[in-house]
Order: structure tokens, then sequence, then C-alpha cells
């Protein structure tokens, strides 16, 4: 099912390919008839989007804690990105309020993102492993940081939020 919840393509791509063939066949038989299936595929081509934009998966809402790190990271906003850090992850709220005030970060992106959740613990867990590019300035030195960045969340009060993470290595250095 999650075909369908995660990302809106597969059934666009798919209600296309059989509007196409409808219209084939409309052009080809001339059967007035088709229109009323042809309608039919775009209600539930709808529909299908529609669903996609109302289900949030577990997966979206861990993409969603990144991508809000990520954006505060970039505008440079410590209270934005302590905010999707857990509440009780002391040291690493520290770490990176100290860290945030002595850089300056011009860019901070991910692709590949790659998303496990554990359910058996208590609170359930999520890892999600990922490539980090963040470019900066550091006492006047510009940086490119590009890294394999493996973060670890716990869901807390209905949300998930970061609890430790770690730089699997550099890429390119």
């Amino acid at each position: 099912m999650t075909l369908f919840t995660e990302e809106p393509t597969t059934a666009l791509m798919l209600g296309g390919f059989a509007l196409f063939i409808l219209l084939i066949a409309l052009w080809r038989t001339g059967r007035g008839v088709l229109l009323y299936v042809m309608l039919g595929v775009i209600i539930l081509t709808g529909g299908l989007v529609l669903l996609e934009r109302l289900v949030v998966t577990e997966y979206e809402r861990v993409e969603s804690t990144i991508e809000l790190a990520a954006t505060a990271i970039e505008a440079n906003d410590v209270e934005g990105v302590l905010a999707q850090l857990a509440s009780d992850a002391t040291t690493l709220r520290n770490h990176v309020a100290r860290r945030m005030f002595s850089v300056k970060i011009e860019r901070a992106k991910f692709v590949d993102l790659n998303v496990t959740f554990n359910r058996l613990t208590n609170p359930p867990t999520a890892t999600a492993d990922f490539l980090a590019n963040l470019k900066g300035t550091q006492s006047g030195v510009q940086f490119t940081f590009p890294s394999r960045l493996t973060v670890v969340l716990i869901e807390e009060e209905g949300r998930w939020v970061v609890t430790s993470y770690k730089f699997d290595r550099a890429i390119g250095n």
C-alpha cells in the first residue's frame, strides 16, 4: 500500500497510461461509453493522489523531521534545530548549540534517505541513513562537508525527534 501513499508518481503514471490506452481505443472504435471509463480513471487517479496527500506515513514523518532540521541548519536557526532534537538528549543539544554558534551554514542538503524502524523498543526508534552535504564558513574559512550521516530518532509526543547522530565517513576526503 505504500506504493500509493509515499509518492503520487505511481498513481499518475498508471492513470496516464490507462487514459492513453483508452484514448486510442476511443479513437479506433468511436464508442462513447469509453468516455465514462476515462472519467472513472480520472476520478480514481485523483482519489489516489488525494490519498497520498492525506496519509502521512512514518517514513514521511521521519523525513519531515530531517527536512525541518536541514532547513533550520541552513537558516542558522539554533532554536529550530533544537526543536528537532529529543528533549532528554542534553549532551546532543549542548553540542549542537555550541557548534552552531561557531559555524555559519550556507547550504544543508540531504539525499538518498533510507529509514528503518524498530517498533520493539520503548519508545519506538528509527534509524535514518542519508548523504548530507553541508557548506558554510567557520572562523572565516569556507568548507564543504559531504558525508554519510546516520541519525537515530525516537517517537516523542507523537513526533519523531533526533537522539543521536554519527558521521559514518566523509566523502571525497
